[in-house]
C-alpha cells in the first residue's frame, strides 16, 4: 500500500493569515469611524451647552460665570451612547475622551488607524506615553512615531511593547527632554491604592507605585510566604502564600492560623457587616461586607478574629420597614433608611455606571418639595435611590426622565427615543428575589413580588443537596431490592 502524501500546511495558514490580517485592518478602520462619530456625537453635545449658554444670557467668553448648572458634554455624550449601546459607563466615557485626545491632539494616529495598520489599544498606548509633549513640537514627534512604526512593519520587525515605549521616548528626548521628565513626575503623582469588588466572596486590591517601591513590596511578600512555607513550591501556591502574607502584614494573623512569633497588625478595623436573616432554618444567612460584597460565614469568622470589634446589621427585608410619617417628610434622611438603599441598589443606579452604592448619593427620583413637603418627592423607599455624585447632577440638571417602582426597578426615557430600566443588585434585592414564592396565577405582566408571602423558601443550594439525596436513595433501593418474578403465564 502506498502511503498518501501529506498535504502541505502552507498555503492554507498563509490563507488564513490574510484573512485575519484583512479582517483587523478593517477592524481598525471601523474603530477609527466609531471616534470619528463619538467626536462629532461630543461636538453637537457642546454645541447644545453653549446654546443653553447664549440663551441664558452669557456669550462664550472665559470670563464670564453662569449662574446655572452645567452639564458637561463628555457626561452628556457617554450616557448617550450608554443608552443607545448598552456599553459601560467607564467604556463609554473612555471612547469620548480617546476620540477627543486623538482628534484634537494626536490627528496622525487617527489618520494610521483609518489606513488600517494601526489598532485602537496601540493609539491609546501612544497617546498616553506622548501625553505630556510640548505642543509646540507634538505634531513632529507624533509623525516621527508613527513613521517609524510603519517602516518596522514593512521591513518585517515586530516591536514589542517595552520597544516602542522606549523608541518613542528617544524621539520625544530629541526634540522635548523635558517631555519625559514631566510625565515621569505625573505618573508619581498618580500613584494610588485601589479595592474592584469580584465575584465569589473575592475582591481586587491593586496598587499603582513607584517600580522601586513595588519591587520591595514583592520581595518582602515572597520573603515572608517562604519563611512560614520554606518548601513551598512557585506558581500558583506561591501566589497564595503571597497574599496570606499581605494581609497578616497588615491585619495581623487569624486565631486559626497563628504565626511562629506574635505580629501586631498595622491597623485596627472594626467592620460593619450585614447579616440578611433567610426565613427557613435550613438556609445559610447571607452576609454582606460593605465594598467587598457577599461573604461566606467562614470569612466572616476570619474578619471578626482581626478585629477589636464589630457592628452588625440583621435588617428587617420587608420593603418599606423603615418607612415612618416623621421621616416622610424629612429631607434628611434617616440612618437606617439610607442604609437600607444602599443594600438595596448595590451600585450607582444609572445605565450602565458600577460605582458601589457606599460611594453614592441618595437621590430623590421625584425631587423632595422643600416649599412644601407634603405635596411630592416623599423620602420613602420607593422614592429613593443611589446615583454617584457625577449622575446624580446628570439627573438634576439634564432632560431624561426617571421613574422608580416600589421594588426599586428603574425606567428612565430619554428624548432621543431610548428606554432603559435597570435593576437593584444589592444584596437585599437578591434576598428578595431569591426568596420568592409566587402567586401561581399570576396577572399578565405582573413583576414577582417576593415580600407577598412569606412562606419559608429553600436555596437552590440546599434544594440541590435534597434532590441528591433522593436520588441516591431510590438509585440504592434499586441496587438491592431483588427482581420480581416472572408473572405467570396466563
Amino acid at each position: 500500500m502506498v502511503a498518501a502524501p501529506v498535504q502541505e500546511p502552507g498555503p492554507q495558514i498563509r490563507a488564513l493569515t490574510l484573512a485575519a490580517l484583512e479582517a483587523l485592518r478593517a477592524e481598525n478602520r471601523a474603530a477609527a469611524a466609531r471616534l470619528r462619530a463619538c467626536r462629532a456625537l461630543y461636538e453637537v453635545c457642546e454645541d447644545e451647552q453653549l446654546d443653553r449658554a447664549i440663551a441664558a444670557g452669557y456669550g462664550p467668553g472665559p470670563d464670564e460665570t453662569p449662574s446655572y448648572a452645567i452639564v458637561d458634554p463628555l457626561q452628556v455624550a457617554s450616557a448617550e451612547i450608554v443608552a443607545a449601546y448598552g456599553v459601560h459607563h467607564h467604556r463609554a466615557t473612555g471612547l469620548v475622551t480617546l476620540a477627543n485626545t486623538l482628534a484634537l491632539r494626536f490627528p496622525a494616529l487617527l489618520e494610521a488607524m483609518e489606513a488600517g495598520w494601526l489598532d485602537e489599544h496601540t493609539a491609546s498606548l501612544l497617546s498616553r506615553h506622548m501625553r505630556t509633549v510640548d505642543d509646540a513640537v507634538l505634531a513632529l514627534v507624533q509623525r516621527e512615531v508613527i513613521d517609524w512604526l510603519h517602516q518596522a512593519i514593512d521591513s518585517g520587525r515586530r516591536p514589542g511593547r517595552q520597544a516602542l515605549l522606549a523608541h518613542t521616548d528617544r524621539i520625544i528626548g530629541a526634540h522635548d527632554p523635558d517631555g519625559v521628565l514631566a510625565r515621569r513626575q505625573q505618573a508619581v503623582h498618580d500613584r494610588h491604592v485601589r479595592l474592584r469588588r469580584r465575584t465569589d466572596g473575592m475582591a481586587d486590591l491593586t496598587a499603582h507605585l513607584p517600580a522601586t517601591d513595588a519591587l520591595a513590596l514583592s520581595q518582602a511578600l515572597t520573603h515572608l510566604a517562604r519563611e512560614h512555607t520554606p518548601h513551598a513550591s512557585g506558581g500558583t501556591e506561591l501566589n497564595q502564600l503571597r497574599a496570606d502574607a499581605l494581609v497578616q502584614a497588615l491585619l495581623g494573623p487569624t486565631t486559626a492560623t497563628p504565626p511562629a512569633e506574635p505580629t501586631r497588625p498595622l491597623a485596627a478595623i472594626r467592620p460593619h457587616i450585614t447579616v440578611l436573616a433567610p426565613p427557613g432554618p435550613h438556609d445559610e444567612p447571607e452576609v454582606y461586607l460593605p465594598r467587598g460584597g457577599p461573604a461566606s460565614i467562614d470569612a466572616l469568622i476570619a474578619l471578626l478574629s482581626r478585629s477589636i470589634g464589630a457592628t452588625i446589621d440583621v435588617p428587617d427585608p420587608t420593603p418599606a420597614a423603615a418607612d415612618t410619617p416623621h421621616q416622610t417628610h424629612r429631607y434628611r434622611l434617616s440612618p437606617d433608611l439610607a442604609r437600607r438603599i444602599r443594600l438595596r441598589d448595590g451600585t450607582c443606579r444609572h445605565p450602565g455606571c458600577s460605582v458601589p452604592a457606599e460611594d453614592c448619593d441618595i437621590d430623590h427620583c421625584i425631587a423632595f418639595n422643600h416649599t412644601n413637603p407634603t405635596h411630592g418627592g416623599p423620602s420613602t423607599e420607593a422614592n429613593l435611590m443611589c446615583l454617584c455624585r457625577q449622575h446624580h447632577r446628570f439627573k438634576t440638571f439634564h432632560d431624561w426622565t426617571y421613574h422608580l417602582t416600589p421594588d426599586g426597578t428603574l425606567t428612565i426615557t430619554t428624548p432621543t427615543g431610548h428606554t432603559i430600566t435597570t435593576d437593584p443588585t444589592g444584596p437585599l434585592a437578591r434576598w428578595r428575589h431569591t426568596h420568592t414564592d409566587p402567586d401561581p396565577d399570576p396577572p399578565p405582566d405582573a413583576r414577582p413580588r417576593p415580600w407577598l408571602n412569606p412562606t419559608p423558601q429553600k436555596t437552590h443550594w440546599h434544594q440541590r443537596t435534597l434532590d441528591l439525596a433522593a436520588q441516591r436513595h431510590t438509585n440504592h433501593t434499586a441496587r438491592h431490592t431483588p427482581p420480581h418474578p416472572d408473572p405467570p403465564p396466563f
